[in-house]
């Protein structure tokens, strides 16, 4: 189903999404080893730290606000002071929103990320259900002929894709987080009958603006991941056993 969810709701819906699937299962980018935490799924702990905010901050100002002005004392939500306080519920640091402006110019200069931000879906909700699990996630831009993914980051490029590419091929690995992302994307898409032909990632790094198309062959593997780890947390889920080990290869 697809669905137009403000943010504050979406957070309070009960189907699984990828990054709770993320809070259960990690894996190693060099040995494609799998760790559990069943803890950490039941559990998680929701610090905001200055690396999500940019990237919340960026991606809200492109997709969610219509407009927004630099002259202002806050964006958005958050007030924009000088020196942590305390006074606000919600603050940002001047250096902080500084970085989300030029973050914002730097897209802005890119044609292609013009043309893309305007022939997409934005912010799109998809749920469906998959055997025995009720899936939900939020969609940065549904494009025609697929899902892209935003990623804002303080980072250069090079620090970024330690996380993301295999580090003996230099091609982005289906053990990513971010790939098994897009893989749990496309599932949603096809679970919901929506034409999916592409998967992509746009970084905004510190250092400048890089896109990467995932091929479909390395997102079959990621999907293969997320549909054993999806089992495995039922069976974590029907024994309430709290205790995990890493696999053993």
């Amino acid at each position: 189903m697809k669905l137009q969810t403000p943010t504050e709701e979406y957070h309070k819906m009960p189907q699984l999404s990828s990054s709770s699937l993320s809070n259960f299962v990690s894996y190693d980018l060099w040995t494609g080893r799998r760790t559990t935490n069943y803890m950490n799924f039941l559990y998680p702990t929701h610090e905001e730290t200055d690396a999500m905010l940019l990237g919340t901050l960026v991606d809200a100002i492109l997709t969610e606000w219509q407009e927004f002005d630099r002259t202002s004392d806050h964006i958005g939500d958050y007030q924009i002071v000088g020196r942590r306080t305390g006074k606000y519920e919600k603050e940002i640091l001047q250096s902080l929103a500084d970085e989300v402006y030029a973050k914002v110019d730097m897209i802005h200069r890119v044609p292609q990320l013009k043309q893309l931000f305007a022939t997409s879906e934005k912010q799109v909700v998809l749920t469906a259900t998959l055997d025995w699990t009720e899936l939900r996630w939020k969609l940065d831009l549904l494009a025609p002929s697929g899902v892209v993914d935003l990623k804002c980051s303080g980072l250069t490029t090079e620090s970024w894709e330690k996380n993301f590419l295999d580090p003996r091929t230099g091609v982005p690995s289906p053990y990513a987080r971010y790939v098994r992302q897009l893989a749990f994307y496309r599932m949603l898409c096809r679970l919901n009958d929506i034409p999916h032909t592409s998967s992509q990632i746009v970084l905004v790094a510190k250092d400048g603006v890089k896109w990467y198309e995932i091929p479909q062959s390395t997102i079959d593997k990621a999907e293969a991941l997320i549909i054993a780890d999806i089992n495995n947390l039922k069976e974590q889920n029907d024994s309430n056993l709290l205790t995990t080990f890493p696999e053993v290869s």
